[in-house]
């Protein structure tokens, strides 16, 4: 699973005077917020189904919505998390 590597800025003035330019668009703001996600991953064991909340950065103007290092490793975490309580494969 490969995200986009953006990050953005959480400065003490409005969100929107520290928005960070849109990757996608290049015109709007991209204004962090945490936003719960629900996917599923498939493994070697069958899939994985997660939730996680992450934060994601979401463009004012199109509604792209970014994600950075933080957010791809809180999803390998959860999805790690919910590999391990699957059941081991038997010996063959």
């Amino acid at each position: 699973m490969q995200a986009a590597s953006t990050t953005w800025s959480m400065g003490t003035t409005s969100a929107l005077d520290d928005a960070q330019q849109c990757d996608f668009c290049k015109k709007g703001g991209v204004i962090p917020r945490n936003q719960k996600i629900a996917f599923r991953q498939w493994t070697d064991r069958g899939y994985v189904h997660c939730e996680a909340e992450i934060p994601l950065g979401v463009c004012n103007l199109c509604g792209e919505k970014h994600w950075n290092q933080e957010a791809e490793a809180l999803i390998e975490e959860v999805v790690r998390r919910e590999y391990d309580k699957l059941p081991q494969p038997g010996p063959r």
